[in-house]
């Protein structure tokens, strides 16, 4: 059972004010999640089901994981129909380019 506070904060997500403040964005769907997992990204939460869990614990034994039905995986996300995990990813510094960086020749 995922808490309310847990729901509340991932769907203030879904709004670009709120990605932009937390500096965390929300992938959904098993292939999209495990693309992450693989990635250099930074998990800071994951919900996925128990068979998500099984499936790949190998990749997820490392990272906090948050049982979740697929009921609530499609009422939390964005997605109609997301069956397996959901993750809540931080986003990688942007660095910012000087108007010299962007003027100078290769």
């Amino acid at each position: 059972m995922v808490s309310r506070s847990i729901t509340k904060f991932i769907k203030s997500l879904q709004l670009k004010k709120y990605r932009k403040l937390e500096q965390l964005f929300v992938v959904e769907g098993e292939k999209s999640v495990l693309e992450v997992l693989k990635s250099s990204f930074t998990m800071q939460q994951i919900l996925a089901t128990p068979e998500f869990q099984e499936k790949y614990h190998e990749l997820l034994k490392s990272q906090e994981v948050i049982s979740a039905n697929r009921r609530e995986l499609s009422t939390i996300g964005s997605f109609k129909t997301n069956d397996s995990a959901l993750a809540v990813v931080k986003m990688k510094p942007n660095p910012s380019l000087t108007i010299l960086e962007i003027l100078e020749p290769l």
